[in-house]
């Protein structure tokens, strides 16, 4: 199994490579990718668990937005988690979208994104273990609280 990063910032590359490996997967199983093309070549020869993406490797181009839509609708089990780029900067939490979308900021606290991904690989690897019992443990998706004001 394997993990993509598709992101231009060497920072985060590193962070969520150390972060994965903190995980229990291996460097030569996280790869670094430059745009959605290359993520969509590499997910029609690999089934990751896990892909980060940031928000501008598809926002300005809508033929790069349908591409990452194609990718999401044909991985439903693989967790995307999409980097937003115009974020405040005191938004530490995350924003579940759909099952296996989770939209994030670039602040998020570590710890978060830490279990986040533990939880995902730890189900993962659970499912590929026992593919024929269908046990899912839902995540517990309800960090944020929407304020009225």
């Amino acid at each position: 199994m394997s993990s993509l990063i598709v992101d231009k910032c060497f920072y985060t590359q590193l962070a969520l490579h150390s972060l994965l490996q903190l995980n229990g997967q291996h460097q030569k199983d996280i790869l670094s990718l430059k745009d959605i093309n290359a993520l969509q070549a590499a997910c029609n020869s690999l089934r990751p668990e896990i892909i980060f993406v940031n928000e501008d490797c598809f926002v300005t181009d809508a033929q790069s937005g349908h591409a990452l839509r194609e990718v999401i609708n044909a991985h439903p089990g693989t967790l995307f988690f999409v980097f937003i780029s115009k974020e405040n900067l005191n938004y530490q939490n995350y924003v579940p979208i759909r099952k296996n979308i989770i939209i994030i900021s670039k602040s998020i606290r570590t710890t978060t994104i830490y279990q986040l991904i533990a939880h995902n690989l730890q189900l993962s690897r659970f499912t590929e273990a026992e593919p024929e019992v269908e046990t899912e443990q839902p995540l517990d998706l309800t960090p944020v609280s929407l304020s009225r004001t």
